[in-house]
C-alpha cells in the first residue's frame, strides 16, 4: 500500500503494468491484491486519484482543461469531463468557475 499511496497518479505512463512491476506481481494477482487492500479495482482507483489531483489543479492553474486532461493521463478532454462529472457531479469549467465565483465573493 505505501508504493501505491506515495506513487503520483498524474500522468499517462502510470499503467497497470507499470503499477506491477513496483510490487512484482503478475496483473492478475497485483489486481485481486489491490482491490483487497483499497477496495476498488486498480483503474478505478487511478481515476480517483487523477480526479483528486484534477480538484486540486483546475482552481491553481492557468492551463486550460485539455491542458490539464493530458497532464493526469486523460485520452482527451471529452474522457476527463465524462469522468470529472461521474465523480463530481460538474463539469471541470462548472467547477472552475464555481471556485472562482467563491474566491472572488460574487
Amino acid at each position: 500500500q505505501a508504493i501505491i499511496k506515495n506513487t503520483r497518479f498524474t500522468e499517462a505512463q502510470n499503467t497497470l503494468a507499470e503499477l506491477t512491476g513496483l510490487c512484482a506481481l503478475s496483473e492478475f494477482h497485483f489486481a485481486r491484491a489491490f482491490r483487497a487492500s483499497f477496495g476498488l479495482p486498480p483503474h478505478r482507483y487511478l481515476l480517483r486519484r487523477r480526479i483528486q489531483e484534477a480538484l486540486r489543479q483546475l482552481p491553481l492553474s492557468a492551463n486550460s482543461i485539455a491542458s490539464i486532461a493530458m497532464n493526469l493521463g486523460f485520452s482527451s478532454q471529452s474522457h476527463f469531463t465524462k469522468v470529472f462529472r461521474e465523480h463530481t457531479g460538474m463539469t471541470p469549467s462548472d467547477y472552475r468557475e464555481r471556485i472562482f465565483i467563491q474566491i472572488d465573493g460574487s
